[in-house]
């Protein structure tokens, strides 16, 4: 009697293992799976026919693999429950084929042993929501560091200061002087992409799973920006530098589909962002096309190219239904195309268009209106640089020539004065405020000017070492390796693939 009842126990978890929606990021082989269900199917079954040392042989070797199954799942750090309850499944059988009813305690004691190592592995500490300070506008506090355990990966403003992703797949929130509030840990991951809500109220983060098995798709996990708390997780697509910033309600995937007349065009499918339920899917109108994998979200707006015969630019779709809201569209030399990157405002109303990495246009991301339509078509634009938007002209030997500000909301244009700065390494902008990271013989300092031009100042940072590589951030910004964060009550430097991270309080 009791034979068959682990028996049906071992069915039962074969099937459930494979059935019941885990939150799990799966292998991209999927045999590993169908060869240990296959084996404790086997097992159950020998068992059902009385051939205990049969049973046992088959229920063992169905064990081996489960249990290796179950550790390189566990090591990976993205993995559900499903392995863990077909090595329970193996556990059943080996505990049927063994005689006498001892078999039991036997499988409740290994599973006692075993329990709390089969529990997908998340550290976390989450804090009470706070009012969120104002975004100082410049350094004016004595330096402080931070160090984390292992190379930053990626850094955003949002919640009440900035929030940081290691290569441990570890996600703290910092604060003035440094301090932790909240943190979310996967043990064995990488966080491989962090973004946030133009509103900085929630954060997107990625890890990547390690571990023997290989895997097609990342975890994405959504934060609260100031608790830490997790809103939603899911796996999906392997993030990448282009992956597309959320908007504050939505969040966009691409995906290529094969054109009737021949070539590729580009799918847009949107889903809520807390709640994960698909919204709207959208495709180039008649006469026109997607042609390339460019989308991105603003505050309210999905943004996406379109070519219409000769016309190349970008279209703004509302991010709730999908619908069309504006056209930015350039005629192209006939027969040639265009290569577009988009670089949104940190605040999601401004978008930077740069055509083929030279020059660009600004667009205001909610109605389409082009900003700054004044200034020479030698101005390269970046507008993730903050509040404020960055014009730069270089001449042939990469020295800046001419800087000017851009503001959203009125499209006002402020030149800036240029100082001595041997290189410049990143900038960044608050509402009053330009700053810049500049070379020094001994480090960098970060240099300061307000723009109604009543001050400027510099903030040494010693020590300050360039980055190992240049390819680690978002090529699309300004924050490529290094990075300036304007935040609340302090500025932060940060460099990608380095453990510190610099603050001055403001």
């Amino acid at each position: 009697m009791v034979r068959v009842v682990l028996a049906v126990v071992a069915l039962g978890c074969a099937v459930v293992s494979v059935s019941f929606p885990w939150s799990d990021v799966p292998r991209a082989d999927p045999l590993w799976a169908v060869v240990g269900v296959g084996l404790v199917v086997v097992a159950a079954l020998t068992l059902f026919a009385r051939g205990r040392v049969v049973a046992l042989i088959v229920s063992v070797v169905a064990l081996g693999f489960a249990g290796w199954v179950l550790v390189g799942d566990l090591s990976s750090g993205v993995s559900g429950a499903g392995s863990a309850v077909l090595a329970v499944g193996a556990l059943a059988c080996v505990a049927g084929a063994l005689s006498g009813w001892w078999g039991v305690p036997v499988l409740a004691v290994v599973l006692a042993v075993v329990a709390p190592f089969a529990v997908s592995t998340v550290d976390s500490a989450t804090v009470d929501r706070a009012d969120v300070g104002a975004v100082v506008a410049r350094p004016a506090g004595v330096l402080w560091r931070w160090t984390a355990g292992a190379p930053v990966t990626g850094a955003v403003v949002a919640g009440p200061g900035i929030v940081v992703g290691t290569a441990t797949g570890e996600v703290v929130s910092l604060t003035a002087g440094g301090g932790t509030t909240w943190r979310y840990a996967r043990p064995g991951t990488s966080n491989v992409s962090l973004r946030t809500t133009p509103d900085r109220t929630l954060v997107v983060a990625a890890f990547e799973g390690d571990g023997p098995f290989l895997r097609k798709q990342d975890l994405w996990v959504l934060l609260d920006a100031s608790t830490g708390e997790v809103v939603r997780e899911w796996a999906g697509r392997k993030a990448a530098p282009t992956t597309p910033r959320p908007t504050d309600r939505v969040l966009v995937e691409w995906e290529g589909v094969d054109r009737a007349e021949g070539g590729q065009d580009f799918r847009i499918t949107a889903v809520d962002l807390r709640g994960g339920q698909e919204l709207w899917t959208w495709r180039a109108p008649e006469g026109c096309r997607a042609p390339l994998p460019v989308v991105d979200g603003a505050a309210d707006t999905v943004l996406a190219i379109l070519a219409c015969g000769d016309d190349w630019g970008l279209v703004g779709l509302a991010d709730r239904d999908g619908s069309e809201r504006w056209r930015a569209l350039s005629p192209v030399p006939k027969g040639e195309s265009q290569d577009f990157v988009t670089d949104v405002g940190t605040d999601g109303r401004l978008v930077a268009v740069t055509s083929n990495f030279i020059t660009g246009t600004l667009i205001r991301a909610h109605d389409g209106h082009r900003v700054a339509t004044d200034l020479s078509s030698e101005y390269r634009f970046w507008a993730g640089t903050g509040p404020l938007a960055v014009g730069v002209v270089r001449d042939r030997d990469d020295k800046i020539r001419s800087v000017a500000v851009v503001d959203p909301g009125t499209g006002a244009v402020t030149p800036v004065a240029e100082v001595p700065c041997p290189r410049q390494r990143t900038m960044a902008t608050t509402a009053t405020t330009f700053l810049r990271l500049c070379d020094t013989e001994d480090g960098a300092e970060l240099v300061w000017q307000d723009l109604d031009g009543t001050g400027t100042g510099r903030s040494p940072v010693p020590d300050w070492a360039r980055p190992s590589s240049r390819s680690l951030g978002d090529f699309r910004s300004a924050f490529w390796s290094e990075g300036i964060l304007p935040a609340p009550g302090f500025v932060a430097l940060v460099r990608l693939g380095e453990t510190g991270v610099v603050g001055f309080a403001g």
